[in-house]
């Protein structure tokens, strides 16, 4: 019997599933393993965790897998791309396809056929199909330069907004406040309390 292997690898997450000619035999979801994301170690647990919990649930070993689908965003990246292709040989049988995240997602959406795409996730893209397969994209030039309307740059210009009001002198008492509150929202996530602790937090963290 033949198996599949689909991943959908996103900036945050990654969702796996698994089928037979027939069904879809078990769905899991992991952390992100886009290296663009996150460190080459972090990427390796997250990738090893979510295959030992598709064989576990189905009883199907990742070395009898006939073919597996990866969409992934940062695909014109080589650092993605080529840690994608060196942990499947490793770890999974049978041949690789390595495709865009926004091809597969108009393939599920559209079933191949036309349409127009909006993603918007961690990064964001805008994808079109023609009637006759013609491909188009605009944007998915990642954080650095694009990503409107993502997660991650709504994030960032939330925090750049916040800090370019707190240096003006009459700062409001109400935005004081939320400043140095230990639980304001940006203070709970990054386990800090000090304002002038926050920006080498950030540095440090954040993936710009």
């Amino acid at each position: 019997m033949a198996f599949y292997l689909g991943l959908d690898v996103g900036g945050t997450k990654t969702e796996y599933v698994l089928a037979d000619d027939a069904r879809e035999l078990a769905r899991v979801r992991g952390g992100t393993i886009k290296r663009m994301r996150t460190d080459a170690n972090t990427a390796t647990q997250n990738l090893d965790r979510a295959l030992a919990e598709l064989a576990a649930l189905t009883g199907v070993s990742m070395k009898s897998i006939t073919r597996s689908c990866v969409g992934a965003a940062g695909i014109t990246v080589a650092l993605v791309t080529d840690w994608i292709r060196e942990a499947f040989a490793e770890r999974v049988g049978g041949s690789l396809i390595l495709v865009g995240d926004v091809e597969i997602a108009l393939d599920a959406a559209f079933f191949g056929g036309p349409g127009v795409l909006v993603m918007a996730g961690t990064g964001s893209n805008v994808a079109g199909r023609t009637v006759g397969g013609d491909l188009t994209t605009a944007g998915g030039w990642g954080p650095a330069l694009a990503d409107q309307g993502s997660g991650s740059r709504i994030g960032h210009q939330a925090l750049r907004d916040t800090f370019s009001l707190s240096t003006k002198i009459a700062r409001p008492l109400c935005f004081q406040r939320f400043l140095s509150c230990g639980n304001s929202p940006i203070s709970t996530r990054l386990s800090v309390t000090p304002t002038r602790s926050l920006p080498p937090t950030l540095h440090a963290s954040l993936l710009w």
